[in-house]
């Protein structure tokens, strides 16, 4: 399923790459959701908060916003991604606590690679089907 979101969002960066198009809607894929299930009472033990893990997962994936670039007659945004690249990478994320132990998330939390509950579907002759809608 990843590798078909993959595919979609490659061709969506392709097709709002053209300067005839102004805007493209992925529709009906589904959303990739990372769950970082925690075990309290680990957490307990380790002396850990939720500050501690907010402050570490937040300066480690994070998408900052580089303004307005002219490009083919049209502005195009800008942005800068610092984000995790694979299920590993955030299991071995280090967490500082607050006795100054440096513990990895994968130590008091289950990491699972999922897709997001659907809200809504595409439909096309009585189908589930995923599609992009550009104008």
């Amino acid at each position: 399923m990843n590798k078909l979101k993959d595919y979609a969002d490659d061709l969506k960066d392709r097709i709002e790459g053209l300067k005839e198009i102004t805007e493209v809607k992925m529709v009906g894929a589904p959303d990739r959701e990372i769950q970082v299930n925690l075990d309290m009472y680990k957490m307990q033990a380790m002396q850990l908060g939720m500050g501690d893990l907010e402050r570490a997962i937040g300066s480690e994936n994070i998408a900052i916003s580089g303004g307005l670039i002219p490009m083919d007659g049209t502005k195009r945004t800008i942005s800068i991604k610092n984000e995790f690249k694979s299920i590993e990478e955030i299991k071995d994320l280090v967490i500082g606590s607050q006795s100054g132990a440096r513990l990895y998330l994968k130590d008091f939390a289950t990491i699972v690679d999922t897709v997001r509950e659907s809200e809504s579907y595409a439909r096309l002759g009585g189908k589930k089907c995923n599609y992009l809608k550009y104008h």
